[in-house]
């Protein structure tokens, strides 16, 4: 809990820092692998107004694609085992939805001049929830 709000609330914000809260979560992968799957995802997604700035939105979307083949492979060999599987099965897509939205919106729909931070402050906000 202390790496992720570290991650969260920091003023400024290292790339590497999600991985002090991703890195213990993998280690549940076999106890709660949809759950690990999905915080994975929503740790890069959370990283897209950092990657913008340094130019990788490339290997973004195929490390993203990569993994969620990979990922969809993978779901066909393990039985799932998680408790909540019920509240990931429906958080998750949503939450993939929202994901998408945010991006197509940013790709399509330039901010007004007097927020020009709407998607920053949009991904923190969905980040964050």
């Amino acid at each position: 809990g202390t790496a992720l709000a570290f991650f969260l609330a920091s003023f400024q914000v290292h790339e590497k820092g999600i991985l002090i809260a991703l890195a213990p979560l993998s280690m549940l992968a076999l106890d709660a692998p949809r759950f690990v799957s999905f915080f994975s995802v929503v740790a890069t997604w959370s990283l897209w107004p950092l990657l913008v700035i340094d130019q990788l939105q490339s290997p973004y979307f195929c490390s993203i694609m990569i993994y969620t083949c990979i990922e969809s492979l993978m779901k066909v060999q393990i039985q799932s085992t998680d408790n909540d599987e019920c509240i990931i099965k429906f958080l998750a897509p949503v939450s993939v939805v929202v994901m998408i939205v945010l991006h197509l919106l940013e790709f399509l729909v330039d901010p007004p001049q007097s927020l020009p931070d709407l998607y920053p402050v949009l991904w923190s906000i969905v980040g964050c929830g």
